[in-house]
């Protein structure tokens, strides 16, 4: 089976189900359908990153669809990815422009596997002749964060799930992706009785009654509204969605 290594933590956010476009200078004639990927043997470090993708990280961590940063696995078959098109113009927030980022990677039904397979990765689109795509091995199937009414269902990591207690509060970054699933257009929280938490590697749940829901305007280190840039140089306020369950 064809395998695609990628430096972390992008790798992991692939299979994640985060990162929808791998930026590279080169393309291959047809787009290879589904496709092993391979993390690199290096992650770029989290403090490098801008706030716009650290935020989009940090939500991943908090639902579970990204280990913590020091259990990101390194130089491993961590799941696998459908490349379906290349294109050099693309609306995705991970599209990058310029030297080494012409080709962007279409991907589509990534996944995560439940355990990362130690193997050395090469250049290119390489074979791992061991793993065949008809006999992958087992992969999560991560939930997602929705609305059912007044109900919202989140997904979360472990270690989160397993302190879960009453009278407590679970904070996400608000983002374009998910802020119509707790406010309407002028960012007023919507009405909300329960919250079900998912453990979104084993699909235990745990519900409570919502207190409130509560958006919180983060500040910089001079009290005044932080702020940040999304890829196209756009100036963004950055909010959090605070959940008060009981």
């Amino acid at each position: 089976m064809k395998c695609l290594s990628i430096q972390q933590p992008w790798a992991s956010l692939i299979c994640g189900g985060i990162k929808d476009v791998e930026n590279r200078s080169w393309r291959v004639n047809d787009a290879p359908g589904r496709i092993l990927i391979h993390a690199g043997k290096t992650m770029r470090p989290m403090g490098e990153l801008p706030t716009f993708f650290g935020v989009l990280i940090d939500n991943a961590i908090a639902c579970g669809y990204v280990p913590e940063v020091e259990d990101i696995p390194l130089e491993a078959i961590i799941g696998y990815a459908d490349i379906v098109g290349f294109t050099e113009e693309c609306t995705s927030d991970w599209a990058q422009e310029g030297h080494g980022a012409e080709w962007k990677w279409q991907i589509e039904n990534a996944k995560l596997f439940k355990s990362p397979i130690p193997y050395r990765g090469r250049q290119g689109l390489f074979q791992v002749p061991e793993i065949d795509a008809d006999n992958l091995p087992e992969a999560y199937d991560f939930p997602k964060i929705a609305r059912r009414g007044a109900i919202l269902d989140i997904p979360v990591n472990g270690e989160v799930f397993n302190t879960l207690e009453a009278n407590e509060c679970f904070t996400l970054y608000l983002t374009e992706a998910n802020r119509s699933l707790f406010t309407d257009d002028e960012l007023v929280e919507l009405p909300t009785d329960a919250v079900v938490f998912y453990d979104s590697r084993t699909g235990h749940s745990r519900k409570f009654v919502v207190d409130q829901l509560v958006v919180h305007e983060e500040v910089d280190e001079n009290n005044e509204p932080a702020l940040f840039f999304d890829p196209n140089g756009n100036e963004l306020y950055l909010y959090t969605i605070n959940i008060y369950y009981k």
